[in-house]
């Protein structure tokens, strides 16, 4: 056993915690910690104002894309296609042969108006093949090299002579990058993943892979990194059922055919399905990939099988056609059978009422993106440029609460980053009032919520809080802004930063050795 003083638990103040056997044995008053005959470790003393909550769950990521932007070129922060193009230059020089991939431009304000062209790629890296992922992972850029190296591309829907690709195209490109780096390099971009949501607080995450972003195969890798590091990664797969898959799904134990099985796409790329044209480009509406009737199929599937069925959705088509499977689903079995079956929903943007309330109704889980609206909520922002500064409110956090919609909050990484406190930031400010939530709510929704999601087994153990007996999954960090039990979250608050990340009380992540000498 070991306890930890000097600290503010989070949403209940100042106590003291004791861990044994993994689990959370005690919680009380910091002047009885003494009495109960185990080593104490005085966490203010160690690291100042300290406060630890429960550790986060990221409710919905992609570890290897997440791994292969950490160690591929850095867009995210780049300001033209001028300087991306000058990033992709330098990569070669550092590194030759292999594969030049990066995650994260985003064009929308650049100087030139526009992305490299494959022309221009081309001049920047030679023969060195490059997959250039925009920030919402629905499109990407592509040179020659690239093209020549994955059959069937050229020829893909959603290709375009210019190097800018969606679609059918951007999933077959997917699948041709996971092909170009070796098992031992996909491991090595899984850990890197892996340790950089430790360090941010999050001791599980909801990985959810797809035949468009790799082989079945990478599931095995993922699981091994994730057992060397204690860390819990439920596993999801993005592909329609059958019965061949769902029996390899069951073998294998993924908690679903879930994720990024793709509705429709995205607002960034003019690919998320919208009942009218966009604000922007008249002519689209984006695209709807797989109808109503194989979507209410899968679900019915899915429920027969005791699997987890959901489905990405951001358009407003996309999300009425994703909820109407599951009501359509609820018809041919029961209600019941679906709300047992926690099926999810992953992003779902556009929501209406009458989705969030049949959502409320059959038990479907909300999986949200806080930061989302953080980024593109704005006025003058990518929603208002797609869509129009008169559109109905995005990422409808808080009309789900109310309704009673069970919500578990994610990244998306790559599409955001990694960044614990940050997401919980963004829900308790989002830009719309009305679809804010409080501090506790998005906590939950961070942490037991997202265990609840994920059926997680130890979820009715109370893993995600502070209760007795429940899995230590505790994150430690250092805050020196605080408002009672809770951080200060205002937009220009000095976030806590995280110290240590335990999964069932084993320390997987300590910057500052806490736990060195135990």
């Amino acid at each position: 056993m070991i306890v930890l003083t000097g600290c503010t638990l989070a949403g209940i103040g100042p106590a003291a915690l004791a861990i044994d056997g993994g689990r959370i044995a005690w919680v009380g008053d910091p002047a009885k910690a003494v009495t109960l005959g185990a080593p104490v470790i005085d966490l203010e003393a160690r690291l100042g104002p300290t406060l630890v909550a429960p550790a986060f769950v990221d409710a919905h990521a992609h570890i290897l894309l997440t791994g292969r932007g950490l160690a591929g070129v850095r867009c995210d922060d780049v300001t033209s296609a001028a300087e991306l193009l000058a990033r992709v230059a330098q990569r070669r020089e550092e590194e030759s042969g292999g594969i030049i991939t990066g995650q994260g431009w985003d064009d929308f304000d650049w100087p030139e108006g526009r992305p490299p062209t494959m022309a221009e790629l081309d001049r920047a890296a030679g023969d060195t093949p490059v997959m250039l992922t925009r920030v919402e992972v629905h499109s990407a850029l592509v040179n020659s090299a690239f093209v020549d190296r994955v059959p069937g591309l050229r020829d893909a829907a959603g290709f375009q002579s210019d190097g800018f690709i969606r679609r059918d195209a951007f999933h077959l490109a997917g699948e041709g990058a996971s092909k170009l780096y070796t098992a031992s390099q996909r491991s090595a971009h899984a850990g890197l993943a892996m340790d950089e949501a430790l360090s941010c607080g999050i001791g599980t995450i909801h990985e959810m892979s797809a035949p468009h972003l790799g082989p079945w195969e990478d599931l095995t890798l993922i699981r091994n990194e994730a057992e060397q590091r204690r860390m819990r990664v439920p596993l999801y797969w993005g592909e329609q059922a059958d019965d061949d898959l769902v029996a390899e799904a069951l073998r294998f134990g993924v908690r679903g055919l879930a994720g990024d099985l793709n509705c429709d796409g995205a607002l960034g790329s003019r690919t998320a399905c919208l009942s009218h044209g966009y604000h922007d480009d008249q002519d689209t509406t984006g695209f709807r990939y797989i109808d109503p009737e194989q979507l209410a199929e899968h679900v019915i599937a899915c429920t027969k099988a005791g699997l987890q069925a959901g489905f990405h959705c951001i358009g407003d088509v996309g999300v009425s056609s994703s909820v109407e499977s599951m009501r359509r689903a609820a018809d041919a079995l029961s209600p019941e059978l679906v709300r047992r079956a926690r099926h999810r929903l992953e992003h779902v943007e556009m929501a209406s009422d009458a989705d969030i309330a049949t959502m409320a109704e059959l038990g479907v889980i909300g999986s949200m993106q806080p930061m989302f609206d953080a980024w593109w909520g704005g006025p003058g922002g990518l929603y208002d440029d797609r869509l129009g500064p008169d559109r109905p409110a995005l990422d409808r956090i808080g009309s789900m609460q109310r309704a009673g919609v069970p919500l578990a909050f994610g990244s998306d990484a790559p599409v955001t980053p990694f960044s614990g406190w940050k997401v919980i930031r963004a829900a308790v400010n989002h830009w719309r009032e009305e679809e804010r939530v409080n501090v506790a709510e998005a906590v939950h929704a961070a942490t037991a919520g997202a265990h609840f999601a994920g059926f997680e087994p130890e979820s009715a153990a109370g893993l995600g809080t502070f209760r007795v007996g429940a899995p230590a999954d505790l994150a430690i960090w250092t805050a020196n802004d605080m408002e009672g039990a809770w951080p200060v979250l205002e937009m220009n608050a000095m976030l806590p930063t995280c110290a240590a990340t335990l999964v069932a009380g084993h320390p997987a992540y300590d910057d500052r050795g806490i736990f060195a000498e135990r």
